[in-house]
């Protein structure tokens, strides 16, 4: 859930031009806050476990969640 509430933050903070504003929020804040090791390792406890559609599944809706709602935030700041 981090990490999608991150990314549509990031979709947020990438639309403002300012560089500055840009790199506090896209790699400073939203950096720390959004890590993807938890996704590793929830995908490596799913994979030693042998549930690879549950892995499957996870993986994929977690990048494409993640890439639409980068993409709503940069909708969503250009209102």
């Amino acid at each position: 859930m981090v990490n999608m509430i991150g990314s549509l933050i990031m979709g947020v903070s990438l639309y403002h031009q300012n560089e500055n504003f840009k790199a506090f929020w896209a790699v400073g804040f939203l950096g720390s806050l959004t890590t993807f090791s938890g996704l590793a390792a929830d995908l490596l406890k799913y994979y030693e476990s042998k549930e690879f559609s549950l892995m499957f599944v996870y993986g994929l809706s977690s990048l494409i969640l993640g890439c639409f709602l980068i993409w709503i935030g940069q909708k969503l700041a250009s209102f």
